[in-house]
């Protein structure tokens, strides 16, 4: 029967999760009171200083994919906060264009150029923005001018309600 537990004794030298907190040979040795020059030749003999820096650079590899699942859920959470203010941004720009409908019926005035292009721009950004949170890449931006003053109203609604605006022309 082995007077030491050497399983014990390689698995605390081992299994250290970094360099710094490995113990020495010496200390082993004077720990479990063993014979350091035996302890050095079976270290040699088992490899256990590859086991070692193994172990530890498992260590390692795990510690680094926990900090990224947890980096990941953080980045998911700002996206999905992202895409919802993204959201509530466009249907405020749906309500905008709603009320200049009405306010257009009303009055008889119909919205300026600026104010539908502003709207659009602003309708654009907001797309962008859940867009992105949603991970598609950036679209090439072209500079299209829309002009809004020949739709009639029913074509605006249709616009406002999110239909596709080659569907609502085509009518």
């Amino acid at each position: 029967m082995a007077k030491h537990n050497w399983q014990v004794i390689k698995d605390e030298y081992v299994q250290a999760p970094d360099e710094k907190s490995r113990p020495t040979l010496e200390q082993l040795s004077a720990k479990y009171k063993c014979s350091p020059s035996y302890l050095q030749e079976k270290v040699a003999k088992e490899n256990w200083k590859i086991e070692a820096e193994r172990f530890v650079q498992m260590v390692s590899d795990k510690r680094q994919e926990h900090k990224l699942t947890a980096l990941a859920g953080d980045l998911a959470g700002w996206d999905t906060q992202c895409f919802n203010l993204a959201k509530g941004g466009l249907n405020l720009i749906f309500q905008q264009i709603n009320e200049a409908i009405e306010g257009t019926r009303r009055s008889g005035d119909p919205l300026s150029s600026k104010q539908l292009d502003e709207l659009g721009k602003a309708l654009q950004r907001f797309q962008q923005i859940g867009r992105t949170a949603l991970g598609e890449k950036e679209e090439t931006h072209l500079n299209v001018k829309i002009d809004y003053s020949n739709l009639s109203d029913e074509q605006l609604q249709r616009l406002a309600a999110g239909e596709n605006p080659c569907h609502v022309v085509a009518a």
